[in-house]
């Protein structure tokens, strides 16, 4: 991986052996929606340093898997349409916006504890449907956006890696060095204390009819 700046203190970041082709051209950062990109002028005519490396015809869109407009190795890139490009943005920063997730937003009419998720796929959009909390609307939203965006699915919350102890044939030794009581068996573990719970508002119609599912 090579270096090449494109301001004082930015830099972007390219394969050993596109170096020589990148390095022929002075380059300058750009911002474009909310991320940065490399361009240059060659004949009078913009040209993105992505859009060289992946030699793109016109009308082909390269879009950066991990998100980063700097990050131009191989890797990352890789061709995509308008639509594809836009399923792998963040979440919108826009005025008056109610939920810092993806995807989803708090449902105005109801009693304000009651949020909304939904999904655009293939030109339709599809409510997900309504939950009590935000961080289920936001799971709920990664799950329809890897099933219906598949590799260009932009989710709220990273996949979990599965545990050692999932893996088939694994044998944890975890239990082996539990402390033991003076008999030999393993001490018990005293119980959590149950959490207390707040007092519930009144449900509006939309928690009624969710809570009948």
């Amino acid at each position: 991986m090579k270096k090449v700046p494109v301001s004082k203190k930015h830099f972007a970041f390219v394969d050993d052996g596109d170096y020589d082709l990148v390095i022929q051209f002075k380059w300058h950062m750009v911002r474009r929606g909310r991320n940065n990109y490399a361009s240059t002028s060659i004949g009078g005519k913009k040209v993105a340093m992505h859009r060289m490396i992946m030699k793109a015809p016109k009308g082909i869109m390269i879009d950066h898997a991990d998100g980063n407009g700097l990050n131009n190795q191989r890797a990352n890139l890789r061709p995509c349409s308008y639509a594809q490009n836009w399923q792998n943005t963040g979440p919108r920063k826009t005025r008056g916006r109610t939920s810092r997730f993806k995807g989803v937003w708090r449902i105005k009419q109801s009693c304000q504890r009651c949020w909304r998720s939904g999904i655009t796929a293939y030109r339709r959009y599809r409510n997900i449907g309504t939950f009590f909390t935000e961080e289920e609307a936001a799971r709920a939203y990664d799950a329809a956006a890897r099933r219906l965006h598949g590799e260009f699915a932009r989710p709220n919350f990273p996949e979990p890696k599965p545990n050692a102890s999932d893996v088939p044939g694994h044998t944890s030794v975890i239990r082996d060095h539990q402390p033991k009581a003076e008999g030999g068996q393993p001490q018990p573990t005293p119980p959590h204390p149950k959490p207390r719970r707040r007092p519930r508002p009144a449900d509006c119609g939309t928690c009624r009819r969710q809570r009948r599912r």
